[in-house]
């Protein structure tokens, strides 16, 4: 299944909020399944609006196991 999501790597002016913030100043962007969005200590320099399909938001713990953000 593929991602579809914007970035916005602007400021953008003020009064906009929302959707209509990353539909008029951000970047649509499809990602495939498993793609790999950001990593613990990237600089957090984008934001994204999951517009279809899902995110899965995770870490490892220190003994390996994989801790998964359930929603």
């Amino acid at each position: 299944m593929e991602h579809l999501d914007y970035r916005v790597t602007t400021l953008p002016p003020v009064g906009l909020s929302g959707e209509s913030l990353f539909r008029q100043h951000g970047q649509a962007r499809s990602c495939r399944r498993n793609t790999l969005l950001y990593s613990p200590g990237d600089p957090a320099t984008q934001a994204y609006l999951v517009v279809q399909g899902e995110v899965k938001l995770s870490r490892y713990s220190s003994e390996g196991r994989e801790l998964t953000l359930d929603h």
